[in-house]
């Protein structure tokens, strides 16, 4: 192989980044997700004391976690994901459903 021919398989083999890249992107997802449970909390405390209805931030909860068993269903093509998104995605619009007939 030739320097070109080196340098083109580089570059297709890095399209998407480098391997190191995609782990930090990964991590960092991944560790994101804690300040989305931990604001979610303290919204739901907060509510709770003011005696409202919490049913808006759980159905967020529910659906944010159904995406990720969702995608990972398309990833690995194990039922047990799609089985896990789909009840995740109903608890999520049961929620939903119950703060609007709270709210109105």
């Amino acid at each position: 192989m030739n320097k070109q021919e080196i340098l083109k398989k580089s570059r297709q083999e890095n399209m998407n980044g480098d391997e190191c890249e995609r782990k930090k992107r990964t991590d960092q997802d991944a560790f994101s997700v804690w300040g989305y449970i931990i604001m979610s909390a303290v919204f739901m405390v907060l509510k709770l004391i003011q005696r409202e209805p919490i049913n808006d931030v759980l159905a967020i909860l529910w659906s944010g976690s159904a995406t990720g068993f969702l995608y990972r269903a398309i990833h690995t093509k194990e039922k047990i994901y799609v089985i896990a998104a789909v009840v995740e995605y109903l608890l999520a619009l049961l929620v939903f459903c119950k703060y609007c007939m709270e709210i109105f």
